[in-house]
């Protein structure tokens, strides 16, 4: 009879709320950028007030004016940056209507730092319980320490994000990142879930189970590339300019009006 042990079950649990936690922030992470909210704290990781650091917004109204000083000293720069012809006007994400459109702003872009603070706490609980069990290592290890050296590189761009500005050439890199990082979560999940007396290298030597790995790998480099493919559409549309060190500038400009929904 096929079994999974307890710690197994229960290690794969908190995986699927690590993957849900993961896409849950992925989603928010794309309503802050559709709302233009990225760069309304221009500070990261934490957020600076005069001579203090804190993690959490203004809760007064003084409080709330200097962290709008701060968004428009920060959206000067980029607009040197606009002029000198590095950044395009979208790198400026939305201009708030009033002081109240601000603090929206700033609290959208807050709720999804919160969330990546979350997740990231959740995944290293469960990285480092993992890797801490000499059978778990040998089954989930090496998925779950890729899983958390990009999650580390994930926060690394999200404040590349915040100091280039909102749809930079950054973009594509995040979100095809966070892509990989789901992708090797689930592994982790798979792997997890095989009963242990399949463990063996008769799993392994089975024809079957090589084509299925097979096709899942060209499957999830599809998805993955879709995702890349996706993002460096978008960042063609607001006409990004060239970016030598990431190679960019050799590719065309891929929005077009005039392609149809397939595009």
């Amino acid at each position: 009879m096929s079994t999974i042990t307890p710690i197994r079950a229960g290690v794969a649990a908190w995986l699927g709320v690590l993957f849900c936690l993961v896409f849950t922030l992925n989603t928010v992470g794309g309503w802050v950028r559709l709302s233009g909210s990225g760069v309304a704290i221009p500070h990261w990781p934490v957020i600076e007030r005069g001579n203090t650091w804190t993690l959490l917004p203004p809760f007064t109204s003084e409080g709330w004016a200097d962290m709008q000083a701060a968004f428009e000293l920060h959206q000067a720069r980029l607009q040197a940056r606009i002029e000198r012809g590095e950044l395009t006007a979208a790198n400026r994400g939305r201009q708030p209507r009033d002081a109240n459109d601000f603090r929206t702003m700033f609290l959208t872009e807050w709720s999804h730092r919160l969330l990546a603070a979350l997740t990231g706490l959740v995944a290293a609980a469960v990285i480092i319980s993992t890797l801490r069990h000499a059978p778990l290592r040998r089954i989930a290890g090496t998925p779950l320490v890729l899983a958390g050296i990009l999650i580390i590189a994930q926060a690394v761009l999200g404040g590349l994000l915040v100091a280039e500005g909102t749809s930079t050439h950054w973009l594509f890199l995040h979100q095809g990142n966070a892509g990989l990082i789901m992708s090797l979560i689930m592994w982790a999940i798979l792997r997890l879930l095989v009963p242990e007396e399949n463990d063996a290298t008769a799993v392994a030597a089975d024809p079957r189970r090589r084509w299925v790995r097979r096709i899942t790998a060209g499957v999830m480099i599809g998805v993955w590339l879709q995702l890349l493919f996706g993002a460096l559409v978008a960042g063609s549309r607001h006409l990004l300019p060239g970016h030598p060190p990431l190679g960019l500038g050799v590719l065309p400009q891929l929005w077009s009006a005039d392609h149809g929904l397939s595009w």
